[in-house]
């Protein structure tokens, strides 16, 4: 079994770990800080910013588990316990709802972990976006796929665009324009 030898780590304070509560999910000027509140071994009441891991995002409310490094001069967040929610950002629906912070993004990878698709923030400020990651053969669905949208754009990068059906093809616009 190894042991740390006392002497090599001599200086270095021993770690400790809290259970706290984000109060600020932003610091104003530093990147990756968000804002605790916790109560120390005495019962009193503690606050200070802390840094969070890559790929942890902690909001408002969540209660995280902080370690304070003994040779570190604040705190990191190490991972999420539980998120609370208001009762008014509760969701509305039965079930499951993942939400995604300015600026994140939601990846779906495949079992090789290259990402397959992404929904993010349209960086036009046009809402969310869909993007595939890879070469996707076609949607295949059963049923009746309709799209609804104020207009709709097809584009082909490089080759055609083919319509195929095995009935009837309509096309209706108060002006069609061919060519």
């Amino acid at each position: 079994m190894n042991m740390i030898d006392p002497a090599a780590v001599a200086g270095v304070a021993a770690a400790q770990s809290v259970v706290a509560t984000v109060t600020e999910e932003r610091h104003p000027s530093l990147p990756g800080r968000v804002r605790l509140a916790w109560e120390d071994a005495d019962g009193a009441a503690r606050a200070d910013w802390a840094l969070t891991l890559r790929g942890v995002s902690p909001r408002p409310r969540d209660r995280v588990l902080a370690v304070f490094p003994g040779n570190g001069a604040e705190p990191v967040v190490t991972g999420i316990l539980d998120r609370l929610l208001d009762a008014e950002e509760a969701p509305a629906e039965d079930g499951p709802q993942l939400r995604v912070a300015p600026g994140e993004a939601l990846r779906i990878a495949g079992p090789d972990g290259t990402p397959w698709l992404e929904i993010a923030e349209d960086p036009d400020g046009g809402g969310p976006r869909l993007r595939f990651l890879v070469a996707v053969e076609g949607l295949d669905l059963p049923g009746v796929l309709r799209l609804a949208a104020d207009s709709v754009e097809i584009a082909a990068r490089r080759g055609e665009i083919r319509l195929d059906a095995h009935g009837d093809v309509r096309v209706r616009g108060e002006i069609v324009r061919l060519n």
